[in-house]
């Protein structure tokens, strides 16, 4: 055996093992990427979780908006009450 075989045989393992190697490290990068992704929702659901839930629940300190229209309403039905 020469020095040349080796070498050679050395770099056809060296390259299969790159080949095998790369895409694996590759789906592990992007699943960790996904996950990140996935708790950036989560964490997006649950903000709106608690705002639909203070809406519901009437507290509504936080939404001008929706507090002046749960007043507008609830004087018109003031007025409209049978």
């Amino acid at each position: 055996m020469n020095i040349m075989s080796i070498i050679q045989n050395d770099t056809i393992y060296l390259i299969s093992t790159l080949v095998l190697s790369i895409p694996l490290i590759w789906g592990v990068y992007e699943f960790r990427k996904f996950r990140f992704q996935l708790d950036d929702i989560k964490d997006k659901a649950n903000k709106i979780d608690k705002q639909i839930e203070d809406i519901t629940s009437n507290k509504l300190d936080n939404y001008p908006l929706l507090l002046d229209f749960k007043e507008v309403v609830d004087k018109v039905n003031k007025v409209f009450k049978p």
